[in-house]
């Protein structure tokens, strides 16, 4: 939101979005098993259309079926994500060019070589103009810190796990003595059981040292 100067009064548009791009993107978790949530979750496929043609906050083009003459129908807008429930399917939430906010199934990414156009970046910056008067800037303080190496990182990815001693390795079960399991007694652990995951507990057992689900 701070890289893009999106107002600060649109970020539930932006966890929406946020929440959707993770719900259908596999991540590193190991209970998933190379799946994304949406279908460990649901059982099925969905449909990642708008996710892979628009990004958010997004200058797009969207039509209106009626505008008084003599305004055009084709119209700059931000793209604010897509509008579960409501309309037929693509439905987007967006702002129009009067800094509303709509929903449109009537929506189309503005093409590279386009945006590029002196009567198209004029349309843009009249549009955020009216955003900014309406919903207010984008403070300093609100702006991420691009040098961060972590917002290098696309929302959508998870950053995987690295050791702090990389050279560092498991010791064998061998190598262990009695007294070096006394800090895992009434820990609590994941477990595999019936393809999930169960909370144990390590509890101490004559003998031997189990963890019982």
């Amino acid at each position: 939101m701070g890289g893009r100067r999106v107002p600060t009064r649109l970020w539930d548009f932006c966890c929406k979005w946020v929440s959707d791009v993770k719900n259908k993107t596999a991540g590193n978790i190991y209970g998933l098993h190379d799946r994304y949530p949406y279908k460990a979750t649901m059982g099925n496929t969905p449909d990642i259309s708008s996710l892979v043609s628009f990004d958010f906050y997004d200058a797009i083009w969207y039509y209106n079926e009626t505008p008084a003459f003599p305004e055009p129908k084709r119209k700059v807008g931000r793209w604010l994500g897509e509008a579960h429930d409501y309309g037929q399917a693509m439905c987007y939430w967006l702002l129009s060019d009067a800094a509303q906010v709509i929903t449109r199934s009537t929506v189309q990414p503005i093409p590279v070589d386009k945006l590029s156009l002196p009567e198209t970046k004029a349309s843009i910056e009249e549009l955020d103009v009216k955003i900014a008067d309406k919903l207010g800037e984008v403070s300093k303080e609100e702006k991420y810190d691009v040098d961060n190496e972590d917002d290098q990182l696309p929302d959508y990815i998870t950053p995987e796990y690295k050791p702090y001693e990389k050279e560092k390795s498991m010791p064998e079960a061998d190598e262990w003595d009695a007294e070096a399991y006394d800090q895992y007694i009434f820990a609590q652990v994941r477990l595999p059981k019936d393809g999930t995951e169960v909370l144990g507990k390590v509890l101490p057992r004559k003998g031997m040292w189990m963890a019982m689900p």
